[in-house]
């Protein structure tokens, strides 16, 4: 079934359904344990990230709507993402602007819709250095020391980033097989922001 000109595609239903229950989720946690992960913060923003096609097209529709003067900046930040050395250290995102802002904060990306939150994953998932502990069955725990600064999360408040992870895959498939260009799988932010140029 093909989307009519006032029912959006199912992808794109899909998507906002999950960035809902990513936000729902958010809020409790934040009610629940007052995290403290607020705009501003921008300690888990230093990477050069890449994203799914799905995603992919929603940050180029956000980057399309922005005054010229932004995207010249933004180009600059991609120009020195890209010159930068492996071994250098990692530089803020591409999307952020000089107070720290993201610049596309409305679309942006899952992983940085799910920062601030504790997020379970497989035993071996993630590097030893980002654990925060282990679950009972095994699972790596992760979580921000600057979230959570009173006590550590209770269990109903850690996310399964894994089934995040998988039903965000399963939208980027749907986009995909609708989509009528082919898209990379994953494309670097810094990518898009020279394409919309």
């Amino acid at each position: 079934m093909t989307a009519t000109h006032d029912t959006p595609p199912v992808w794109e239903a899909q998507l906002t359904s999950l960035r809902e229950r990513v936000a729902s989720f958010f809020a409790q946690a934040q009610a629940s344990q007052g995290i403290a992960c607020e705009q501003g913060c921008t300690s888990c923003c230093h990477v050069d990230l890449g994203v799914s096609a799905v995603e992919a097209v929603r940050v180029q529709e956000a980057l399309a709507k922005l005054p010229d003067l932004i995207r010249e900046e933004l180009t600059d930040r991609a120009e020195a993402l890209a010159s930068r050395a492996p071994s250098e250290e990692a530089l803020p995102c591409v999307m952020l602007d000089s107070t720290g802002t993201c610049v596309v904060y409305e679309e942006r990306p899952m992983i940085c819709r799910t920062q601030g939150l504790a997020l379970r994953y497989p035993p071996d998932f993630i590097p030893e250095e980002a654990l925060s502990a282990r679950a009972s069955d095994g699972s790596a725990l992760s979580w921000c020391p600057l979230c959570y600064t009173e006590s550590i999360p209770d269990r109903q408040n850690i996310l399964d980033a894994v089934k995040i992870d998988e039903l965000l895959g399963l939208i980027d498939l749907l986009y995909r097989s609708e989509s009528p260009t082919e898209s990379p799988e994953r494309t670097l932010l810094r990518h898009l922001v020279v394409s919309s140029g």
